[in-house]
């Protein structure tokens, strides 16, 4: 007799389990996808960029998020929209999220896509909490608490 038991989720509980992945995937829409595209080329061309985990992080939101059209869902950050979030339960920040910014300036209220925050942010939905990977290698806590589009 054998104590092993299967290690996978029955076909039924798997497809639940891939439903609930699924909401809590990254939404872009199709701007933001290009953007994205352009930010993870110059960063690939750069040899050298501010951070040497932003490329990877842009690559794992365009492979893992999934595509919303033109028009995305109000409660989806977005790029040009000004989102509130809160980084380990902590105070809330808010900022205009942008693809235009180049380098992040601290207490400016701007956040530049092709940074580690605003990589993380752009695709997020209000409520969603995911970890953001730092500058310094550590793993905090990011919640979207508020999303407004201009």
């Amino acid at each position: 007799m054998s104590n092993i038991r299967p290690s996978h989720l029955p076909a039924a509980g798997h497809r639940a389990h891939s439903a609930t992945s699924r909401r809590n995937r990254a939404l872009l829409h199709d701007i933001d996808r290009q953007q994205l595209m352009r930010h993870l080329a110059s960063c690939e061309a750069a040899q050298q960029t501010s951070s040497p985990f932003l490329a990877p992080v842009i690559h794992r939101k365009i492979e893992t998020s999934l595509p919303c059209g033109a028009e995305p869902p109000e409660d989806v950050v977005t790029g040009s929209c000004r989102v509130t979030y809160s980084i380990d339960g902590g105070e809330a920040q808010t900022g205009l999220l942008t693809h235009n910014a180049r380098m992040p300036v601290t207490n400016s209220g701007v956040i530049p896509v092709p940074s580690l925050l605003g990589a993380t942010l752009i695709g997020l939905r209000v409520g969603q909490t995911v970890p953001m990977l730092c500058e310094d290698g550590s793993v905090l806590r990011l919640t979207v608490l508020d999303v407004t589009h201009a």
